[in-house]
C-alpha cells in the first residue's frame, strides 16, 4: 500500500510552470476553436500536478482516483478553494 504525500499548495514559481504548459483550467476558453476539452484539460493538468510537484513519489500502483483526489486538492489549496464544509 503506498501512502500518499499530504496535498499542499503550489508555489508561485509552480503556478507559473503550469500556466507555461497551459493546463491551468482558470483560463479555459470554452469559445475557442483550438482549446482542449475541459475534461481532457483537467485530466492532463492532473498528471502534470503529480509530475511535477510530488516528483519524488512513484504513483505507478496507486489507483487513479486517489491520484485524481490528490491533484485536485493540490488544485484547491493552489488557489484558495479549500474550505472546510460543515454538516447541517
Amino acid at each position: 500500500m503506498t501512502i500518499l504525500p499530504q496535498a499542499r499548495a503550489m508555489s508561485r514559481n509552480e503556478l507559473k510552470s503550469f500556466r507555461a504548459a497551459g493546463l491551468d483550467p482558470v483560463f479555459f476558453d470554452s469559445t475557442s476553436d483550438n482549446q482542449l476539452s475541459f475534461l481532457k484539460l483537467t485530466v492532463l493538468g492532473n498528471d502534470w500536478i503529480l509530475d511535477n510537484i510530488y516528483k519524488d513519489h512513484d504513483f505507478d500502483d496507486v489507483p487513479n482516483n486517489q491520484l485524481v483526489e490528490l491533484a485536485e486538492k493540490t488544485f484547491r489549496l493552489t488557489y484558495g478553494l479549500e474550505k472546510e464544509v460543515k454538516n447541517s
